[in-house]
């Protein structure tokens, strides 16, 4: 069931921002960061390789991420320091997370629905990979409309635009990432599951840090309905498929 007042009651085929893999945008952030740009600096890890910035100057709170993606060392460092912080915040007794979940493949709508209802996500966004003519990767973002998690109608006509310019050769690829908050239990659960690669934590990670608590008075509620959680150079998913870690290509 979403939250009664669930925000994101998004139109697939309104929101979407559709990225190539020759256009994929890249966001960039300033190398000599100062306190005067940031609310919160930060790493995940010791070794300070894994750094996450949050900050509201652009009126709603958001967060980036910085690791190593070009090598899958880097990838599975990100990973187990992800874990690692999670864990450490149910240990500290927080209650929820807002959490951002990668898949090892991409779930299919009814797959997706059920997987949701498993551990009861509230607040959800998630982003949809379609293959296009000539092996192109292409991303569509997405959330709930009042009554679907995965609204069919917009979905079919976010297709069947993309196959007027795939020459009719685009391909449902599935739902491979989601955006989402859910209880420590059910966190722990997310860890467990086969499907799922990598759970990111930084947006909980963010909203406690205490230069955050201390310059902001937005509620938990608040936070997790607003914010937005980024990272360099795109998508995880899309390196997994570069890797070969997430299969690329729909059935």
């Amino acid at each position: 069931m979403l939250r009664n007042n669930q925000h994101s009651k998004i139109a697939i085929g309104i929101m979407l921002t559709i990225l190539v893999a020759s256009i994929y945008a890249i966001l960039s952030i300033p190398k000599q960061t100062n306190a005067n740009w940031v609310m919160v600096q930060d790493h995940l890890d010791n070794e300070k390789k894994i750094a996450y910035y949050g900050n509201m100057d652009m009126g709603y709170p958001y967060g980036i991420l910085e690791y190593n993606h070009h090598s899958l060392q880097g990838i599975d460092e990100y990973k187990k320091y992800s874990e690692l912080k999670g864990k450490e915040l149910v240990s500290k007794e927080v209650k929820e997370l807002y959490v951002w979940v990668t898949f090892r493949q991409a779930l299919m709508p009814a797959d997706f629905s059920q997987w949701v209802a498993k551990y009861q996500m509230q607040d959800i966004g998630y982003t949809i990979r379609v293959y296009g003519k000539d092996g192109a990767r292409i991303t569509m973002g997405g959330g709930p409309s009042e009554v679907e998690l995965v609204p069919v109608d917009e979905l079919e006509t976010a297709m069947s635009q993309l196959q007027e310019k795939e020459s009719n050769l685009a391909k449902l690829g599935g739902i491979f990432e989601v955006k989402g908050v859910v209880t420590a239990e059910n966190y722990l659960a997310l860890l467990a599951d086969p499907r799922v690669y990598l759970v990111d934590v930084t947006g909980t990670l963010i909203y406690y840090h205490p230069d955050f608590q201390a310059q902001s008075d937005l509620t938990w509620e608040q936070f997790t309905q607003e914010f937005q959680m980024m990272r360099t150079d795109g998508s995880l998913y899309w390196f997994l498929e570069d890797f070969g870690i997430a299969k690329m290509g729909a059935d």
